[in-house]
């Protein structure tokens, strides 16, 4: 009879433990699913301001330390005027831009607990142009003679790095937000090659426009990298 009771009391003492041990691994399980869940597999959109004008962002979270995103940017400026001083005589400097481009990128974050990342990518430049005129302002007064503005003429230069531009920047900020919303910064260049020069004037700049345009195509050879800074707002959707 006595050992009837043992068996008994240790048989329901080793259900209470397993089902103690159970209950304590179901409140745990769930907790870590969640927590994973709430960030994993997950995706966002983003509102950029950054050195190639304002753009969409789409990001999606591949795991937690790599995010994916495909962005669209556009810059516009128009009729931008500013008067220099060349050689003691006013000139006045008209510019036009229009930039337009789409980049795929990853982000990879090497550290658990800090949103710093690195990322490399690509981006077409569907438009990437500046269009530029230069005039003397006013009258131009050479020796006893007077000339104006009309006389004097003009020259126009367009430079275009449309096409093809890998990428690589770093910054902090999940593209995917841990939280509801995130903001970020990040620096990173784009390597567009050498800019395509083309360069024409009018009256009495026409016979060195040549002369000009190779000169102009010499000093613009090493700018083949276009800096890009960027802040972003985050939602996680």
């Amino acid at each position: 009879m006595k050992t009837t009771r043992i068996i008994t009391l240790s048989l329901t003492l080793l259900v209470s433990c397993v089902s103690f041990a159970q209950e304590n691994t179901d409140d745990i399980k769930p907790a870590a699913s969640m927590s994973d869940a709430s960030y994993a597999n997950k995706s966002a959109i983003a509102l950029n301001l950054s050195t190639t004008g304002i753009g969409l962002e789409y990001a999606y979270n591949f795991q937690p330390h790599l995010n994916g995103r495909v962005r669209f940017n556009y810059f516009s400026l128009s009729d931008y005027q500013r008067t220099i001083t060349l050689e003691n005589k006013p000139v006045l400097i008209t510019a036009n831009t229009d930039i337009m481009n789409m980049d795929l990128a990853l982000e990879y974050l090497p550290f658990t607990k800090s949103s710093f990342k690195l990322v490399a990518g690509a981006a077409i430049f569907f438009n990437a142009k500046l269009n530029v005129k230069v005039n003397y302002e006013g009258e131009l007064e050479y020796e006893d003679i007077v000339l104006s503005q009309e006389e004097v003429g003009d020259i126009t230069v367009d430079l275009d790095q449309s096409g093809f531009a890998p990428y690589m920047g770093l910054g902090f900020g999940r593209a995917v937000p841990k939280n509801r919303v995130g903001f970020g910064i990040e620096v990173g260049t784009y390597y567009a090659g050498s800019p395509k020069v083309d360069l024409s004037a009018t009256k009495m700049f026409e016979p060195t426009a040549t002369e000009e345009k190779e000169q102009l195509e010499e000093n613009l050879s090493g700018y083949q990298w276009l800096p890009y800074i960027t802040l972003r707002l985050a939602v996680k959707i």
